[in-house]
């Protein structure tokens, strides 16, 4: 974004406006968790989505406030988040075969393959979203939204913390920077790398974007955009691991697999291109100041 600027956006403390954005969040989580307890497996990516968020307000929280039980906290929706990912990708991974069985129908066999696993991982779902302790971590956070709002109530106080959170989005900004440095088409694991310090970037500005005004739908749109394709590489990858790792059976369906792993190898490539290409345009996202 072009500026930094500290002037609030909204019109209430930035302190009130900070822990109304993590109840909202909390909120969010608390739908999605809803549904996945009732067996909706749809909903497990507005889950993990939704956890994402939470972690990342924490994380706010534990570099401006002193509170002992962010770190329990943290972890306990951290863990819950990594329960969920072994599905999301076969799920992912299944969606993705689905759409290329028009044009290589033997590889139903290993579409047949992930559905088992998803609908074995999936009966698990429940289970993950209710293992959390919705009431507790309820409290806790109400807790830190008033502790928050205590800590920063003066006027002096009120531009420490704006300062304290364009600092850290700076901090993100430039752990993007130092990965997009680095960046190279040839090498996976660089964009990997800058896939995971721009995702905590993404959902700063989310979070942030009720104070600064110049982080605009435009501007996370555009997060979102870049986003999208470091989503859609780790989403290739992993597929065409899991596919080299299937034992295939028949001279068709391992045609089959010759010729569409060539054409998620093509995808796979473009898409890095892609993503070292956009990452050149990330200055718009935010400006670093002191």
């Amino acid at each position: 974004m072009p500026t930094t600027t500290l002037k609030n956006a909204a019109p209430n403390p930035p302190a009130e406006v900070l822990a109304q954005c993590i109840g909202e969040r909390w909120k969010n989580y608390l739908l999605a968790r809803e549904q996945c307890m009732r067996g909706n497996t749809k909903a497990v990516h507005d889950m993990r989505v939704s956890l994402r968020r939470l972690l990342t307000a924490l994380d706010v929280l534990r570099n401006i406030i002193s509170a002992s039980e962010i770190a329990p906290t943290y972890a306990k929706l951290k863990k819950q988040l990594g329960k969920l990912g072994k599905f999301r990708d076969v799920q992912v991974q299944n969606q993705i075969v689905e759409k290329l069985l028009p044009e290589f129908p033997a590889l139903e066999q290993f579409s047949d393959k992930l559905s088992g696993v998803e609908n074995r991982l999936g009966a698990k779902i429940p289970r993950i979203a209710a293992k959390a302790d919705a009431d507790a971590i309820g409290d806790t956070l109400i807790g830190l939204e008033g502790t928050l709002i205590g800590v920063f109530s003066s006027p002096e106080s009120e531009l420490r913390l704006q300062r304290l959170l364009v600092q850290t989005a700076n901090d993100a900004f430039t752990a993007v920077l130092a990965r997009r440095a680095k960046l190279d088409a040839s090498k996976p694991e660089s964009v990997h790398a800058a896939r995971l310090a721009f995702k905590r970037l993404r959902y700063l500005m989310e979070l942030f974007m009720p104070l600064f005004p110049a982080i605009t739908e435009t501007r996370i749109a555009e997060a979102r955009t870049l986003q999208g394709l470091m989503g859609r590489f780790h989403d290739t990858e992993t597929l065409i691991d899991a596919m080299k790792q299937y034992r295939w059976k028949g001279r068709k369906a391992k045609k089959d697999y010759a010729r569409a792993k060539k054409m998620l190898k093509k995808r796979y490539e473009t898409t890095m291109r892609d993503i070292v290409e956009k990452m050149k345009e990330i200055e718009s996202l935010w400006t670093v100041t002191a």
